[in-house]
Parts: structure tokens; sequence; C-alpha cells
């Protein structure tokens, strides 16, 4: 008997795909939607960057289906395809100027970011009343973009982060891997949309996968190059090393190990859209620092070690003159670099830069001390008569913690 062939088409089942495993972003989503319904408050126009692997092409897709779904017309373009001159946008973008309620769409604008200044001084403002575009790509726009007082309610800038937390989770439960690894998983990933997504891959190709998950040496130089693009020379991908390496990398650190041109490589560090900036100096998020250690470790380990050892040297110098107001953060700095050993995270919790400030210890705050050392250690602790002298008191910033 003859059985009838399944209707639709393949698109509709990549669709599917996408849309079962798709979490978060909903502040993106509720903007994107508001410009949809109309809303007079919504911003027709919206930027989003991050680094590469962070999910904006997701997103974007995402948002072809939110406005095919409310009838607009999309007209998708890509800055890896176009010809980069105002006539090649033009080509691939200029339906939009006379499409009313169009819904522009540019992937990879990192790959035209020279045509930055013409699109929104020329190109843009041609745009009919309810029309609404949305930019993606790995830089920041120009500061002078958003100072102009013309874009005001009119222009919306997002710098896409990692997925929150539960957000990973749900993106690790709906592609069906273990629950004994996600720990594992997201400890690697750090929320990167890209690297969950590898890593959700190989865990569940491994029937054996432990709770220590680690990538395999194949799956690193897939995911590096997505992670962090090109890097100029090999002098900037020491530093890029370096970096990882270091709980916080300073001018100072770079100068230590690199010589005469630390300020040029600490400039072009600052300016990686993988890499946050602090009070202290710089860091990369999570999934560069795991994937830049891994690589390094196998593909170098004597270089490694080197690089290992002239970084302790000089936390260990800075230690021995530190004031007390910077104790705290030069040990931790040294400590840091033993983050893999376990008897050595396991009792020490690195958070970003900021989340944790120091202040004096006075007695009003004896309850409170008393409080964080049972919680940390045991009802018994604050029985055992213990009284804190006086010193430095750490407390973080999220109450919650």
């Amino acid at each position: 008997m003859a059985t009838s062939s399944p209707s639709g088409v393949i698109a509709d089942t990549l669709a599917a795909g996408r849309d079962r495993v798709f979490v978060g972003r909903q502040a993106e989503l509720s903007l994107f939607k508001a410009a949809l319904a109309g809303d007079t408050r919504a911003y027709p126009v919206h930027y989003l960057y991050g680094p590469g692997g962070i999910g904006k092409s997701t997103l974007l897709r995402r948002f072809v289906q939110e406005a095919r779904q409310a009838g607009r017309d999309v007209i998708e373009v890509d800055g890896r395809t176009l010809t980069p001159t105002p006539e090649g946008f033009l080509e691939a973008a200029g339906k939009a100027l006379s499409t009313p309620d169009a819904v522009l769409l540019v992937d990879t604008f990192e790959r035209c970011q020279g045509l930055e200044g013409w699109l929104w001084e020329r190109f843009l403002p041609q745009l009919p009343m309810g029309a609404i575009v949305v930019v993606a790509g790995r830089l920041a726009p120009d500061p002078r973009l958003t100072a102009d007082p013309g874009w005001d309610g009119l222009l919306h800038v997002t710098s896409l982060r990692n997925l929150m937390p539960r957000d990973a989770a749900a993106f690790l439960t709906a592609r069906g891997v273990p629950l004994h690894t996600h720990e594992a998983l997201l400890s690697f990933t750090g929320g990167n949309p890209l690297a969950l997504t590898l890593a959700a891959s190989l865990a569940m190709k491994d029937a054996t996968t432990t709770p220590n998950w680690k990538p395999s040496r194949d799956v690193i130089p897939t995911m590096l190059p997505q992670l962090i693009g090109d890097t100029p020379s090999p002098r900037h991908r020491k530093a890029l090393e370096i970096c990882a390496h270091a709980h916080v990398t300073s001018e100072s650190l770079l100068r230590a190990l690199m010589d005469g041109d630390a300020p040029e490589l600490f400039s072009w560090l600052r300016a990686q859209p993988f890499v946050e900036t602090t009070a202290a100096g710089v860091f990369p998020h999570d999934a560069v620092r795991e994937a830049l250690e891994a690589d390094l470790r196998w593909r170098d380990p004597d270089g490694f070690a080197a690089m290992h050892e002239q970084i302790l040297r000089y936390f260990i110098a800075q230690i021995r003159t530190a004031s007390e107001a910077k104790m705290l953060q030069a040990t931790g700095a040294l400590i840091y670099l033993y983050r893999a050993d376990r008897r050595m995270s396991e009792f020490n919790d690195w958070r970003e830069v900021g989340q944790v400030v120091e202040q004096p210890y006075e007695p009003a705050l004896r309850e409170r001390v008393l409080e964080l050392a049972g919680a940390a250690e045991g009802e018994q602790s604050p029985r055992s008569g213990w009284t804190p002298a006086q010193g430095l008191l750490c407390v973080p910033l999220d109450p919650h913690q």
C-alpha cells in the first residue's frame, strides 16, 4: 500500500527544531514585538552587538519568524555576502525604502562596518515611518551615533550577553543533555550559546560522559575561530593567552611579560567584543578563557608552563609590595592561577571583578559576620566563641549571594 509523503518543506522542520531549543532573550523579544505591534513608545531601529557565538544570528532568525507571523515584509541582509559599498547595500536592502511597514534585518554588520556613517546619515533616515530595522554585528556602534540627540527615542542599542544560568540550563534540557553533566558544561561555556551548542552535541554523542566533562581537542579548533575571530599577530595571540590565564589583566602585567608594545596590546584587548573591562583591568568571557586555556595546554604545554611561571612570579612580587587595602585582590589574583587544582577550587569561588567589595569590620557587623560564617562553615562555627578581629570584611554586592 502506498504511503503519503510528508507535506511542507525541509525549512519547516529546521524552523521547528530551532524554535524548540530557543531560550532566553525575552527583553530583546519584547522590544521587537512592541515595535511590530505599532507601540508609539517602541524603538524603530535596534542595534545588537556582541562577540562571535553570542547568538545574534539566532535572535535575528527569531525576529524573522515574529515579523512574518505579524504579516510584515521581511528583508534580510548578510554582511558576508554583499559588496561593502553604498551601491552594494542599496542593491541588497533598497526595497525597504519603498515598502511600507518593512522589517529590515542586517546580520554580520562587522563585515561592512565602513558603511556605518552612510547607513545612519543617508540610508536609515529615508525609510518610511512604520519600518523596523535591526542591525547586528560584533562591534559596538560609533559613540557619535549614540550621542546624537536626533536618534533619541528612535534607536535602542543592546550589548548581547551570555545566556542566564537558568536559560542555559533550559537549553541543555531541551537538547536532551543528561542532567548530571549540566554543571560541567555550564562551567566551561559560561552560557555562551555557540559553546553550549557544541558542548551539548559532544555530550550527547558520548554515552560515557561524566560530571567532569571537558571538551576534546577536536572541538577547540572549531570553536576558537568563531569565538575570537582572527588575531593580527602572534604577539596579539600571546597577549590574549595571558589574558585568559590571569584573573584580570592590566597593562602593567603585559609590560612585565611582553616588554615594549604593552600599551598597544592592552588597547587591542580592551577593544575586543569578547573582553570585559573593569576598574582593575580586562578579562575574557568564560567560554573564550576556557577554550584558549585548553588549546594552549594541548598545543604547547611547555609554552603554557613558561607563561604560568612568569605570571606566578609577577603576582608573588605584587603580594610582597601590596598595601593592606590591596592585599586581598593581590592574593586572589595569585590563587586564581590554581583554579584547576581541585584542592584550591573547593575552597574558593571566583566571581567577576566588582561583585565583591572590601570594607572595615565594625562591631555592629558582628551578627552578619557570624551568619556568613555559619552559612559557609556550618552551625558550629559561630558557636565556637570566635570574635572577629579588626580587619577587612568582604561583602558580596548581591545580597542573595
